[in-house]
């Protein structure tokens, strides 16, 4: 089964929709509807939905809430059996359907085995260890949707719902396709250079607003956006002169002109952490957290590279072919074009940086850090 963190929402979410594909399996529903348990199944799914909807808001206040972190926990042990059930389930339809293949050979045969044998003690057996552990693992589901409601945990309004397959990666291409060339060539060129190389050192305020304002808007003011200037400025002022989280935020935010969300980010909780709690910078901490999640699985699986690691695009997107993390429903485009439009997102959100052989990239430090902290 995939890595699941206690971050929750992270990479919680993308074992959640691989439940949801197998509980939507033709194989998984015929075997379900044999054994009269569809309306289980069923309502494995609708609880499960339910809870999906609620794991960016459970994301965020596990940082603050050791209540919130231990419900996170024990969903994550719960997806790991409802998987384990399904795929028991799966294993016993193979098994069956293997069985009947060669009992139908003749019709004689097929008919003297109920006379012969009588009810499989095995089947028997089986299903009844099954049964016991659906039950168990509906009171589970039960107690956790209850306590979604008492630790007030509320659904998304933007990034999630309990439609899992908006939330797909043609989704997240398909609604920016329009101004998707324009944001993927300023990204990359931002990233190779285009911008002004600004030291490690802390920035002035104009300064950081305008590497700020460059990454999210592709301008150095707000002169054509002069709605957002204010809500801008305050962003900027979080980023204490850092010019990496000003490149990671303005990252977050580009093509997104919408002042709700400027002041979603302004607003997070995650700004009010204490300082033991948030070894991290919160400005890395929040572009991480407004991934999507097909994304996060993808930076997070980069902890395993050592410090100052420099890796090129193609070596990157066959890890992430061979770990599986490039799944699309409809196969709509090839798996490694995928790939690279995901290594190219993650480049203009600052989580990569070019290095100085142009060929390859790597993480700073503090990036790197950042993915493995969400691995712990």
């Amino acid at each position: 089964m995939e890595t699941v963190t206690t971050i929750g929402g992270a990479i919680l979410s993308v074992s959640l929709k691989a439940l949801f594909d197998k509980l939507a399996s033709h194989d998984l529903l015929q075997y379900a509807r044999q054994e009269k348990v569809l309306a289980e199944i069923e309502k494995w799914e609708s609880m499960l939905r339910k809870i999906y909807a609620v794991l960016d808001d459970a994301e965020e206040k596990q940082l603050t809430n050791q209540l919130v972190k231990i419900w996170v926990s024990e969903l994550r042990d719960l997806a790991y059996d409802v998987e384990d059930v399904l795929d028991e389930f799966a294993t016993e339809a193979l098994r069956r359907r293997l069985v009947v293949k060669p009992l139908a050979i003749t019709n004689k045969v097929k008919k003297s085995i109920p006379t012969c044998f009588g009810v499989n003690p095995r089947t028997v057996k089986f299903n009844s260890k099954l049964l016991s552990k659906m039950e168990e693992i509906t009171a589970r589901l039960e107690k956790i949707t209850a306590g979604k409601h008492d630790l007030d945990l509320r659904e998304s309004t933007g990034r999630r719902s309990n439609r899992v397959r908006k939330d797909s990666p043609q989704r997240h291409w398909g609604t920016r396709k329009q101004n998707h060339s324009q944001t993927r060539n300023q990204g990359v060129s931002l990233m190779m250079g285009n911008v002004l190389a600004y030291p490690l050192k802390e920035l002035s305020d104009d300064d950081c607003l305008a590497v700020f304002a460059q990454h999210a808007l592709g301008a150095k003011n707000f002169d054509a956006h002069s709605k957002l200037e204010e809500i801008g400025k305050k962003i900027a002022k979080r980023c204490q002169g850092l010019p990496l989280a000003a490149k990671a935020l303005g990252g977050l935010l580009r093509g997104k002109l919408d002042c709700n969300v400027w002041k979603e980010v302004l607003n997070s909780k995650i700004w009010d952490l204490p300082e033991e709690k948030n070894v991290i910078l919160p400005a890395l901490r929040l572009s991480y957290h407004h991934l999507p999640s097909h994304l996060k699985r993808c930076f997070a699986s980069c902890a395993v590279f050592p410090k100052d690691y420099k890796f090129d695009k193609k070596e990157l997107v066959l890890l992430w072919m061979a770990e599986g993390f490039l799944r699309q429903p409809n196969e709509m485009k090839p798996i490694e074009d995928l790939g690279h439009e995901y290594f190219h997102d993650l480049l203009s959100r600052s989580f990569f940086q070019q290095s100085s052989n142009k060929d390859t990239c790597l993480m700073h430090d503090l990036i790197r850090n950042l993915a493995r902290s969400v691995n712990e």
